[in-house]
């Protein structure tokens, strides 16, 4: 007898002590078995034993079906489950709609339910459960999941729940970012406001990438500097990833000095596409020691793609011409296979008067050593060309063969600088001629081609001696070569002496904008006032055929402004007026136009813009003769 008293005692006293190690929201609706098979599914859970644990809160809900926490806990229990096991869903959905119609469930019950239901891919239920929920309470978890549901439906009507949501506390990160998501949709203005306050809030790497990610769809890059740069000063968290991004921005908006005070870190981190910001901003800066460095550390790496070494030494070579270091200099360009890396060294961003020492002794020493001596000819050609040394220059032109030159597709460049150095038209048109023998979709004549390289070249007298003769003899001239005429004969030849030829090229192409406009805005500007009717005809034509283009109605209104109909200037100069301002003597027919209209404000602004724009030698000497005479500037 005192044995089973012994057992009793023991026994209510583990009941008793299980009861008080549970959570107090079981008091309500509970009793001691409940709690007891409570406590022990607790156990399980810390044990990992979802099963054990799934069963034991099951035997304690259906001890206590009154409990809506036990119902809550063994549904959060099932759907952590299901993760792991789908068949979990079926069991969700089976306890979930029981708890439904019992009428005992919450908020988080019904979103549990909701979400079984789109796993088995069962929408229509899925929806409805997700609206119960929300109404019985509208929180961050069901709001975020319901939102995610319509999101994934493509049927997202309207954001009030969401603003709704996002008023109330935030407890999770992840979930504050999928509102404000979905918010964005609605009102891009108010996710960058949440944006900033989660990243704020939480000040994680995480709200950082959701902040970033917004600024950089809105190319908000001064924003993105801003809050990188805040967070390193602050010495906060900054994976290897985020700060080549951050460098990367920095190099898109040019901050290479910004760059460079960042020295340090980008070599911390010493991956190929940081190296080459820091590089590339050290050459921008003219920290070439600095840039020698960063290439070489680039350079061990190993990691640089074949067809990026040309430009890659190119570069090289012109840091150590820079700093005098000429057998290096020597040595990169030795690497060198590409010929085009050899005209970057050359054409691109070297002031060659200022290394002009050190450039002639890797010239020099570059010939000695290198296998094909075509190359070191080729880059000293191009050299003293550009330092207009023309006897030297024609020297190793003359030592190239024309194999070389063909093979390398060079008669163009090697004939403009036949054109530049000697003059020698002869030898530009043998090697023009030899390139279009050797391909075939080369449409333009022999004679367009040279055109096109004297007028580039700056040789006006040679150009004009050669398209008088050509224009003169030649049946079928190109319109190209009328208009180059036209912009140059002046200076060589009386308005009667080229009208003729002119007239010839309008019959020729009576169709061509550009030819019809060079034409009439001869006339106009020599005053040939018997051909106004002429030109005016011509204008009218060209812009019926080129309506966009703000040189023929620049002509055209200066037509106007020279038979005094200031009005219809004015109106012509509409397109032009329009376009970014980018030629002196458009900008002087205006400060004329106004100035004759009395509108002295606007006539002094457009002839200070023409001498600003500083492009035609002309009309910026007329501009600044106005100024002085009518505004005493």
């Amino acid at each position: 007898m005192k044995n089973l008293l012994l057992i009793l005692l023991l026994a209510l006293l583990l009941v008793s002590c299980a009861a008080n190690r549970t959570n107090k929201d079981l008091s309500e609706y509970s009793n001691v078995l409940s709690a007891n098979y409570y406590t022990f599914a607790e156990a399980a859970l810390e044990q990992k034993d979802y099963k054990t644990a799934i069963k034991l809160y099951q035997k304690a809900e259906e001890a206590a079906p009154e409990n809506l926490y036990i119902k809550e806990t063994l549904m959060r229990t099932l759907a952590f489950g299901a993760r792991m096991d789908d068949k979990l869903n079926e069991k969700i959905i089976s306890l979930g709609n029981k708890f439904y119609k019992q009428e005992i469930y919450s908020s988080e019950i019904l979103l549990i339910l909701a979400e079984a239901y789109i796993k088995l891919e069962n929408y229509e239920k899925a929806e409805f459960f997700f609206k119960q929920s929300i109404k019985e309470e509208a929180n961050m978890d069901n709001l975020a999941s319901y939102y995610s549901f319509l999101s994934n439906e493509n049927s997202i009507q309207d954001s009030s729940l969401i603003k709704q949501a996002i008023e109330l506390p935030w407890k999770s990160e992840l979930k504050v970012l999928r509102l404000a998501h979905f918010l964005g949709e609605f009102n891009s203005p108010k996710k960058l406001e949440v944006l900033k306050k989660v990243y704020e809030k939480w000040n994680n790497i995480s709200g950082l990438k959701a902040l970033l990610r917004y600024l950089e769809e809105h190319e908000e890059y001064e924003e993105i500097i801003k809050t990188i740069s805040q967070r390193i000063d602050n010495g906060e968290e900054l994976s290897p990833p985020m700060k080549t991004y951050y460098i990367g921005r920095l190099f898109y908006l040019k901050q290479y000095s910004k760059i460079i005070s960042l020295r340090d870190m980008c070599l911390d981190i010493g991956n190929e596409q940081i190296l080459k910001y820091l590089f590339v901003a050290a050459v921008k800066e003219e920290r070439y020691e600095l840039a020698i460095f960063v290439g070489n550390s680039l350079e061990s790496l190993g990691d640089i793609p074949e067809k990026f070494k040309p430009t890659f030494y190119s570069s090289f070579a012109k840091l150590y011409i820079k700093t005098g270091q000429v057998q290096k200099a020597v040595d990169s360009l030795l690497k060198i296979k590409s010929l085009s890396s050899l005209e970057d060294m050359i054409l691109i961003d070297m002031k060659l008067n200022e290394v002009k020492p050190a450039m002639e002794l890797v010239i020099s020493k570059y010939q000695k050593e290198v296998d094909n001596k075509n190359f070191a000819y080729y880059l000293a050609s191009l050299y003293y060309t550009e330092i207009s040394n023309d006897e030297k220059a024609l020297n190793y032109l003359d030592r190239l063969p024309n194999d070389f030159i063909l093979e390398n597709h060079l008669s163009m460049i090697i004939a403009s600088s036949y054109i530049a150095n000697a003059k020698n038209i002869q030898k530009a048109q043998e090697l023009i001629e030899e390139f279009i023998n050797n391909n075939e979709t080369i449409d333009d004549s022999i004679e367009e081609i040279i055109t096109d390289l004297i007028f580039h070249s700056g040789a006006d007298s040679l150009g004009y001696r050669y398209l008088k003769k050509n224009l003169q003899t030649m049946l079928n001239p190109s319109s190209t070569m009328f208009i180059y005429y036209s912009s140059i004969a002046e200076s060589h030849e009386t308005i009667s002496e080229i009208i003729p030829i002119l007239e010839k090229g309008v019959q020729l192409y009576p169709k061509d904008p550009d030819l019809l406009n060079a034409y009439a805005y001869l006339l106009v500007e020599n005053e040939v006032h018997s051909k106004y009717n002429l030109a005016e005809q011509m204008l009218l034509k060209a812009t019926e055929i080129k309506p966009e283009s703000g040189m023929i109605w620049d002509s055209l209104a200066w037509l106007f402004f020279r038979q005094n109909k200031l009005d219809k200037a004015l109106g012509a100069m509409e397109i032009p007026l329009k376009e970014k301002m980018k030629h002196s003597e458009i900008a002087y027919h205006l400060g004329e136009i106004y100035l004759g209209l009395n509108k002295l404000e606007k006539a002094e602004h457009y002839y200070k813009l023409s001498i600003e724009l500083n492009n035609h030698e002309k009309t910026v000497e007329r501009s600044k003769k106005q100024l002085k005479k009518y505004f005493k500037k």
